[in-house]
């Protein structure tokens, strides 16, 4: 009885480590995803901040 439940805490805390570490990409992954996206909106801004300085200065 004292092994069955001891076998089964341990299945069940594997368990819950493989979930946690899904979880855990997951998460990082969507970090990654959201910086990249902000990267390239941050560049697209500035491009067009640059774009329209540079046409101020040529009127």
């Amino acid at each position: 009885m004292n092994l069955i439940t001891i076998s089964i805490a341990c299945l069940t805390k594997n368990k819950f480590v493989h979930v946690k570490t899904a979880a855990v990409m997951l998460l990082r992954a969507s970090v990654r995803t959201a910086a990249a996206i902000n990267l390239q909106f941050n560049f697209k801004l500035s491009n067009k901040l640059n774009a329209k300085t540079i046409f101020r200065f040529n009127n």
